[in-house]
């Protein structure tokens, strides 16, 4: 999955880099690379269990990633606990 949205800005507000994240030895996202910028709107459509619910949960924090990088305003918060990262998901 990749997507890229352009708009006058040049730093992405989220820039997710080359994610990817397992369920055990289950491989359920790979390669994701997703920029965003500030005021987008986006869907995420597929298939049941492709993936989608996954990328979001490693987005809010509440699913860690195996490799890549998740950054928001510049700065990476693939790492940090989801409180820590100032968003939610309802």
């Amino acid at each position: 999955m990749s997507a890229s949205i352009s708009g006058p800005t040049a730093e992405p507000l989220i820039d997710i880099c080359d994610v990817a994240a397992s369920y055990g030895n289950v491989r359920v996202l790979s390669g994701i690379n997703l920029s965003l910028e500030r005021g987008s709107f986006v869907a995420l459509l597929g298939s049941s269990g492709c993936g989608k619910t996954t990328l979001l949960r490693a987005l809010s924090g509440f699913k860690s990633i195996d490799q890549g990088d998740i950054k928001v305003a510049g700065r990476s918060i693939a790492r940090l606990p989801p409180e820590a990262r100032g968003m939610a998901m309802v």
